[in-house]
């Protein structure tokens, strides 16, 4: 039977302390005894008990937004916890940073790795349940920012038309909604460079190939 991740953690201090002293940080790094990753998911823990017991729609969104912030919190840390070595191409999960994805997804966040960002990710399920659970509310900007507008994927962007115009689009779509936002600044910012680069690529497109050209 797997320990469970919180109970184990005496154990593994003990195993890995005298490996620790013999290798270099970069190979014997313990992501399940990390502070900040044990303490995350403590408050995560706490988080989610506050959802379950929750009497009012109200305070059952306001936990589902601080349990993703703190998935978020969470996967930053894990990824500044990727083994780094160098000349050996992108990090690759420990098994303990794998549990800790394990323990997050039970606690109601799944948070993933991406290979081709190198970086770990919460996903906005929290975000998500806050907005229909208090469409109103006032944190509602934070909620659609994180999970319509700047929500994690993993993908290459291969700015095409339609990637620029969905982002023209959706950037546009949120200043409407939110014009007194503190994210709105960033978002006429990226509007601004979606829009330039929607232009350019319209141009491009426009253009004849070589070869085709009219004599």
């Amino acid at each position: 039977m797997r320990m469970p991740f919180l109970c184990g953690l005496l154990m593994w201090s003990a195993i890995s302390f005298s490996v620790a002293q013999e290798k270099p940080q970069a190979t014997t790094n313990n992501a399940g005894q990390d502070s900040q990753v044990v303490s995350i998911l403590k408050e995560m823990a706490t988080l989610r008990g506050q959802i379950n017991s929750a009497q009012s729609s109200q305070v059952k969104a306001g936990a589902w937004l601080n349990l993703n912030r703190k998935a978020d919190a969470l996967a930053t840390r894990m990824t500044e916890l990727l083994p780094k070595v160098p000349d050996s191409g992108p990090p690759t999960p420990t098994p303990e940073l794998n549990q800790i994805a394990d323990q997050s997804k039970a606690l109601g966040i799944s948070v993933n790795y991406c290979e081709i960002g190198t970086d770990w990710a919460a996903d906005s399920t929290g975000y998500k349940n806050y907005l229909n659970l208090w469409p109103d509310g006032p944190n509602a900007d934070e909620a659609f920012w994180k999970s319509k507008v700047e929500a994690h994927g993993c993908g290459d962007f291969e700015g095409t038309v339609e990637e620029y115009q969905h982002g023209v689009e959706m950037y546009s779509d949120f200043i409407k909604r939110y014009p007194s936002s503190s994210y709105v600044t960033q978002a006429k910012s990226q509007l601004s460079a979606y829009e330039a680069g929607l232009r350019e690529e319209q141009k491009r497109e426009a253009k004849p190939a070589p070869g085709n050209s009219p004599n």
